[in-house]
């Protein structure tokens, strides 16, 4: 029970910090985006990713297709996961701008 507890804690954290993404390539995802409040997740070349206070245990990996990026939220030694899905509108150089759930939040790398 505490595991899912804490699953489902890391999902409400993930979708208010996972909104970090880029258009065009993988590349341009690569590195740490941090949104207005400055909570951060760093997106790494080997599709994991982490984010801000990110609890034991719980693995973060990414995907990307075209201007979708898809984090898969799991916890460690089992193969249960949560997809959140997010869409890329725009990225100008360390300015990214993605859509998830609706609503549009502003990032920029760090």
């Amino acid at each position: 029970m505490k595991k899912a507890v804490s699953l489902v804690m890391v999902v409400v954290i993930a979708v208010f910090t996972l909104a970090l993404a880029g258009c065009g390539g993988s590349n341009d995802l690569i590195g740490r985006w941090k949104d207005a409040s400055g909570s951060y997740m760093e997106f790494k070349a080997d599709g994991t990713c982490s984010i801000t206070n990110q609890p034991d245990g719980v693995i973060y990996k990414w995907t990307r297709s075209g201007d979708k990026v898809t984090i898969n939220v799991g916890a460690e030694g089992t193969e249960f996961s949560i997809p959140i899905e997010m869409t890329i509108k725009s990225i100008n150089g360390n300015t990214m701008v993605v859509e998830m759930y609706g609503a549009e939040q502003t990032l920029t790398k760090s």
